[in-house]
């Protein structure tokens, strides 16, 4: 959500401007996860002047183990 004064505007989990760094959406269990790099869609801030406060809402998150070994990624 992004608020500005007495404005607010927000994208839910299953816009199609969440594609930059995003998974597809489950609908099942109306979530999106990201691959740990996701964008902020531009037009969230269209038009949008001075100062404002981004809330991110997370609905849960995963611990992955390091194991201390190296992996090449194509």
């Amino acid at each position: 959500m992004l608020a500005q004064s007495q404005k607010k505007r927000s994208i839910a989990a299953d816009a199609e401007s969440l594609r930059d760094g995003y998974h597809a959406f489950e609908p099942e269990d109306r979530i999106r996860w990201t691959n740990g790099d996701a964008a902020i869609p531009a037009e969230l801030f269209q038009g949008v002047r001075g100062p404002c406060m981004l809330m991110l809402y997370l609905g849960g998150v995963t611990r992955y183990l390091d194991d201390g070994e190296e992996r090449r990624v194509a």
